[in-house]
């Protein structure tokens, strides 16, 4: 009798670096409307988790305002996981505007 198990490892497949939100720093994440809204405590270049209650559909695009105490920002998303804390959405469409918006909001979670 083979007793060998296979382990499967789960390549990342994350094209960008993904930073953890600091507990005293609020990012907020509101929807097109207000049955979407929590606070963002993962977050890269190329989305984020956002604790939520009312996450949306796998699948669901939507479009995002992404707020913190220095900056502003609008993205369109589509969630791409849930958990029973919220959901991991991508950005799917940023203007160049709004994506160095972002990177300044990166730039300020890491120092």
């Amino acid at each position: 009798m083979n007793n060998d198990h296979k382990t499967e490892v789960r390549k990342d497949l994350r094209q960008h670096q993904r930073l953890l939100v600091p507990e005293g720093r609020k990012v907020w994440a509101e929807g097109a409307g207000p049955e979407l809204s929590g606070t963002v405590t993962v977050i890269g270049l190329g989305g984020m988790f956002i604790r939520t209650r009312s996450p949306q559909h796998l699948g669901s695009a939507f479009h995002l305002k992404l707020v913190d105490a220095f900056i502003s920002l609008d993205a369109e998303c589509t969630v791409r996981s849930l958990s029973d804390r919220g959901m991991g959405v991508e950005f799917t469409e940023i203007s160049p505007e709004n994506e160095q918006k972002l990177k300044m909001l990166l730039a300020h979670l890491k120092s």
